[in-house]
Parts: C-alpha cells; structure tokens; sequence
C-alpha cells in the first residue's frame, strides 16, 4: 500500500469515529463538520503535499477548539468526558490536514482511538454499535500499515522509492501475495482484539464507579423529561428530547400481548396535590420515603410483593417495564394507575405511598427490569383520606371560581357539591378538559408571569397558551374552585406501540402531565385535558415504509441495548455460571465484587462533586488507571513478544531464510555470496537489503559489490512485492550478475 493509499486510509478512519462520537452525543453540527472536513482531506490528499492547510490557519483552529472547550468546562454544563471528547473530535479533523510524517500519522490514529472511546462511554443507540464495528478492522489496518510505514521512514525510505526501485514513479499497491498476508494480519488482529473485549466485556463487574461517575451536569438548557416536581412560570424554549428512555410490554390475563397503536398508557412516576400559589410549585405530600402511610419492602428475582387486596375478578394488566438507565440512590417506579403489586429482575427496596398509589425505589443505576400488576377500575381498598386533593375555602370566589361555575353551566353540571352525583362529578371533569383544549394554545415556548402573578392565573386569562403542565394546573384548580378533589400526576403518556418489537417505547419527550379526579369516595380517574394531537407520539410519523423501517430498527435498537449496552451483573453471573460451572451469587466472585464496588463508591463520596476540582480529581484518576493500562499491556506485549519471537526463531531454523520462489530464488543465492565472504559483507538479518547495499560501498573495494548488491535488491523487490515476472533473458542477465558479485567477493579480491 503507497503513503497516498495509507494516509487515505487514516482519514477515512478518523472521519468516522468522530461522526461516531458525534451520533452517541446527539451533535450534528460536528457531524457535518467531521464529514465535510474528512472529504476534503480525502480529495486535497497528495504525496507532494503532505500538509494541506498553512502550519500557522492549523494553529489558529486549535486554539480556537481549546478555548470553546475551556468555556465549556468552566460553564458546567456537560459532563466533562462529552467536552473532552468533543476536544479531541475537533483535534481530530484538524490534524487531518497536517500529515508530514508518519509520526503525525500515528498522532492521528491515537486521537481515533481516544474519539472513539469517547463515543462508547457518550452512546448507547444501535448506530453507534455499527460504526464502531467498521472502525474497529479499519483502526487495526491503519495501525498495521503505520507499522510498515514507519519501519520505512527508519531506514530513510519512502514507499514512492521503493516504486521506483522496481521500475516505477510511485508505489504500487500490495498485490497478490502481500495483500494476501496484509489482510491475513489484519483478519487476525481484529479478531484476537474482539476477542480480548468480549472476555473483558464478560468478565468485569458491573457498577465498579458509580461513587465516579460525577464528570459533570447535564446540558444547562431546559429539555422535556421526567419531573417529580413542578415549576411553573418559567420563561424559556424547552427542548425535545426524542432519546428513548424505557420500554413497556403489557399483558392480560386474556392476551399476553395486550399493547395496540391506538391505546395510551398513563405511567405514573409522581402524584402532586399540594400547590404553592406564590412560587407557582406542586409538590408531594409522599415525596419523602420516611413520611407517614409509606409502606416498604425489597422486591428481587422471584420475590412478588402484593401490597394490596387480590385483585381476582379485576381488570388487570401487567406492564413490564425495562428503565434504560435508572438514577442511583431513590426514583420513581412508574406503572399504570393502581398498581397493587411489583417484582424486579434485581434486589431492590421498593416503597409504596398508601395516600396516592405512587411507587419508588432505592438501589443501583444503570438498567432497569421490573413488572408491575394494576387494577384498570381506579378503585381502592378502603376509604380515601378525605384531604387529599382538596383546598379547603381557597377558591370561595374570585376569576378561577368563577370561570369555573361557567364552565359547569355550560355543561348542566349543578354547582353545588352535595347535590352532585360521581356521574355529575365527571361530567364536570370531562366538561373542563374539553373547554381547556378547546380554548388553549399548546407551546413550549413561555414567557414568565408579572411579578406576584400565579402562574395558572397567567395561562388562564392572559398567554392563553402553554404546555401539559399548564394545562393539568389548570384543570386542577378549576376543579378545586367548584369542590372536586384533584390532583397532578406527572410520568410519561406512552403511546408508540412497536408492533414488530410488541412494546411501547417511551422517549424523554414523552414526559406529561394530567389529572387525576376523585369521582367518588373510592375511586380515582384519569382526565388529560391537553389536545391530544399535541402529546410527543401523536405527532411522529407512524405509517407508511418509513414507520415500518424506524419500528425494525428501534427492535434491534432495543435488542442491542437489553442485551449488549446494559450487560449486567446478572447477565454476567449467568453467563459465567452456565460456561464455566461457577456459583457466582454466592462464592468468593460475588464478595470480592461487593468490595470492590463498596471501595470504588467511598472513592467517590471523598472527591469533590461540582466545579473544576470535580474534573481535575476525575482527570487524575483517570490518568493513574491509564497508567496501570499501560504497564499491564507493556508487560503483556513483552511476554507476547518473546513467545513470538521464539516461535518465529524456530519458524526461520525450519525455513532458512526468506520465502523461496522461481521468480526469487536468485536472492538466496545473494544472500549466500554474502555470507560466505564473512563479517562485514554478510548481510545482517535486521539490515534491509537496500541499506546494506549502500553500507557495502563504505568499504574498501566495496563500490562494485554494493551496486551490484544494490541492483538485485531491487529486482527482488520488484518480483516479491511488485508482482513483477522475471523473463528468460532478465534471469540470464541476474545469473551472470551473481557470478560477478562472486567474483567480486573473492577472497583475492576482498582482502
């Protein structure tokens, strides 16, 4: 392979992993960056001009790339590993154009690596898995053609010369033979490469560093997502975020597919009920896990909690949930309202709020799995406190109240609360839901309330406009003002039913508000008085090729993620028992594993959580263990190293010397005229046969030997490398060369 080919190798490479790292972070900006940048490398890319872009506009750029990237790790915003990978993504498209050596080549492949490293701990999507299998045999062809080609600057040749030492202007390309063993290298070096990672991959303990994972806060800008808490009138553009989140598949007792396109499950994550007009807050009564009426158990394989009545003779559906990536520490359980009992595929403490039917947990992050049973019929075990969901006299009069006796009017609902009947109390719900998705504007984009101004006061009579937060604040207290017990429920509406995978799939733009009415003494139901067409999965493209393509691709997405991404200890304990007999829930595996994860966590909880001290500790650890890496692979190259090299001292005894063909044979019959004329002529084994031509005209009466040397060299090279065929006469031509050479090496001669 010429330098040209080579270094166009090396871009192609590059050029991917940095789109790879910009897919896994969400960036299209660098990924038309990384794209437009490597075609033009790929396109300005030639043997006389190794450097496409002035030394001085490069310079300009990295200074540039490193003063964005310093801005950014001083803001906070992001995790520092998604700044600093997209630090060296831009490094990496920038030294692109500056490639005179083969030492810049090298640089190169090391920012590829790094980039794409960054690119494993930044993604988890099926795409990212991809690229990072086409990249992985091109970084490994990339680094066994440095190899060659840096050996070739070490001894002060070019592959263009080497072209022109067989009768060429430029390099040919490996042909026959040598691009045989080329391909043979790099086939077995990407397979011994994923066979190291697949055993590691096994074989590590899953949540060694999640006391380490502080590299930083999320993106400072407002995004849709889950909330257990609600703000409003705050001013902004919010976000959407289409990543998925978690999966839902949903069964009956009558269908073990029970999920259609058509149905919306309302999956509770929190239930607010007490509003805080002046901060425009809702907040849980139940939030906290220690307050009165939680009830608590731990839940794991095989280990049902039922924390409720039976539910034999009840509407009942079974949703088991997958969390992508669950919190560390206590989150929200989400499930369809009323859940009364949940298992999980792992240990963990689950508590349940007897006021509001919430659930919540406390454990590890990373990969969720857990089934829950719920009652469809909203009813409750026993009487509901009769607090819940009220605000005693706060809406005796004034707009609200009186907005909302209109609505009632309008719908023949009676105003009075003891002359309603649960009929009527739902009529006044449905009656209310329809004016506000009537009447209202649906935007993310707010403007903030006049100084002292509610929030839901502003909705209502002012923007008139707003988002699902709103408008289940809204209904709430329209609700309130006329005597109907209510509260705000906020989760995820998941309504994108998979057909091909049978489950929904649940993105972070899914996150949603709605209400929840008491209808009568022991019933709770759910109202959603946003306009259906404004929820996040009404409004993606579902039918059509294209739908029937994203649900094909998001079930492998879900199958890569389940059972590759989110690997977990379970899994691993699996798969080690079944393939190596090893008990390892109970055994010493399992309690070195505690140890380490328990050790790795104090680590954590001692370094400093927030600001340029938080990544400066994280860097220098991550520099120690890097490190370690690096002694461990020296040491291990060594001990590979030696077993090679004896196998291939053995492999030379048996051989004596370099493959032998028609076209070559005439070359070990140079190498014998060499060593039978002794030290200093005999070529040495490290020597290249070029260079010891040129030392052989260092010697005394060497001049005609080593050009004699020097000529058969090349036509050696020419019929090994080049693919040349060595003619009747050419071979005549050589053979009266080598009795020349003889001649020349005589003892009479020589000495």
């Amino acid at each position: 392979m010429s330098r040209a080919w080579f270094r166009r190798l090396s871009v192609a490479t590059a050029t991917l992993s940095a789109i790879c790292f910009a897919v896994a972070d969400g960036l299209p900006l660098l990924a038309m960056v990384a794209i437009v940048g490597g075609l033009a490398a790929l396109v300005l890319s030639h043997p006389d001009r190794p450097r496409l872009a002035p030394r001085v506009v490069l310079n300009l750029l990295v200074v540039a790339a490193t003063l964005m990237i310093a801005m950014d790790l001083l803001a906070g915003r992001e995790k520092a590993i998604s700044i600093l990978s997209r630090y060296l993504a831009l490094i990496l498209v920038i030294k692109m154009y500056d490639l005179s050596r083969v030492r810049d080549e090298a640089q190169l492949l090391a920012l590829t690596v790094f980039v794409a490293i960054g690119a494993t701990l930044t993604g988890q999507s099926l795409l990212v898995g991809v690229l990072l299998l086409v990249i992985t045999p091109l970084a490994v062809a990339t680094a066994v053609m440095l190899q060659l080609h840096a050996g070739l600057e070490r001894v002060g040749l070019r592959a263009e010369a080497v072209g022109r030492a067989v009768g060429s202007a430029q390099a040919e390309p490996l042909t026959g033979t040598g691009r045989t063993r080329l391909g043979a290298i790099v086939t077995l070096a990407t397979g011994f490469s994923v066979t190291v990672a697949v055993v590691v991959f096994v074989a590590t303990p899953r949540n060694l560093v999640h006391g380490m994972s502080g590299w930083g806060t999320g993106r400072g800008e407002a995004v849709t997502g889950f909330v257990d808490q609600i703000r409003l009138g705050q001013a902004g553009l919010i976000s959407q975020d289409d990543q998925p989140v978690m999966e839902v598949e949903v069964s009956t007792p009558e269908d073990a597919t029970a999920g259609t396109s058509g149905e919306t499950l309302y999956l509770r994550g929190a239930a607010l009920d007490a509003y805080d007009e002046r901060m425009g807050i809702w907040n849980s009564r139940t939030s906290d896990t220690s307050a009165p009426g939680i009830v608590q158990s731990t839940v794991g394989p095989g280990r049902a909690w039922q924390f409720s009545g039976a539910p034999t003779g009840r509407l009942m559906l079974t949703q088991r949930i997958t969390i992508r990536q669950a919190r560390q520490g206590t989150g929200p359980l989400f499930a369809v309202y009323r859940p009364v009992s949940v298992t999980s595929e792992r240990d963990m403490r689950v508590y349940v709020s007897a006021r509001d039917q919430t659930l919540q947990r406390s454990g590890d992050s990373g990969r969720l799995v857990y089934e829950v049973i719920s009652l469809r019929d909203g009813l409750t075990d026993g009487p509901i406190d009769p607090s819940a969901g009220v605000d005693p006299g706060r809406f005796a009069a004034g707009p609200v109240h009186e907005l909302a006796l209109r609505i009632l009017a309008d719908a023949d609902v009676p105003a009075d609360p003891a002359a309603r009947t649960p009929a009527d109390t739902r009529r006044a719900a449905r009656a209310v839901a329809d004016y506000l998705r009537r009447t209202y504007a649906y935007t993310l984009d707010m403007t903030a309330p006049r100084e002292g101004q509610d929030p839901i006061d502003m909705f209502l009579f002012d923007t008139r406009r707003g988002h699902c937060e709103y408008f289940a604040s809204a209904m709430a207290m329209l609700l309130r003002a006329v005597g109907v017990p209510t509260r705000v429920i906020t989760g995820y509406a998941a309504g994108e039913y998979n057909a091909i995978a049978r489950r929904y799939t649940v993105r972070a733009s899914d996150a949603h508000a709605w209400v929840e009415v008491r209808t009568r003494e022991d019933r709770w139901e759910t109202f959603d008085p946003t306009p259906p067409s404004e929820l996040n999965f009404a409004r993606r493209g579902g039918g059509g090729l294209l739908g029937w393509l994203r649900q094909i691709y998001e079930a492998l997405e879900f199958s890569w993620i389940d059972n590759v991404v989110t690997f977990d200890q379970n899994k691993r304990e699996g798969l080690l028992e079944s393939a190596l007999g090893l008990n390892t829930g109970s055994t010493s595996l399992g309690g070195v594993r505690e140890k380490i994860s328990s050790w790795m966590r104090s680590i954590g909880d001692l370094l400093p959580r927030e600001g340029l001290l938080a990544v400066a500790s994280r860097l220098l650890i991550a520099t120690g263990v890097a490190l370690v890496l690096y002694g461990v692979y020296r040491l291990a190259r060594r001990l590979l190293s030696g077993l090679i090299g004896r196998w291939l001292g053995a492999r030379r005894a048996r051989d004596a010397g370099p493959p032998v063909t028609d076209e070559t044979r005439f070359y070990r019959g140079l190498l014998d005229a060499l060593a039978q004329a002794g030290a200093p002529w005999a070529k040495p084994m490290t020597t290249p046969p070029l260079l010891h031509a040129e030392s052989l005209r260092a010697l005394p009466g060497g001049e005609l030997a080593g050009a004699i040397v020097a000529e058969l060299s090349e036509r050696y090279y020419a019929a090994r490398f080049g693919g040349r065929a060595i003619g009747p006469d050419e071979q005549a031509a050589i053979a009266a060369r080598l009795a020349e050479l003889r001649e020349t090496l005589a003892p009479s001669n020589v000495r």
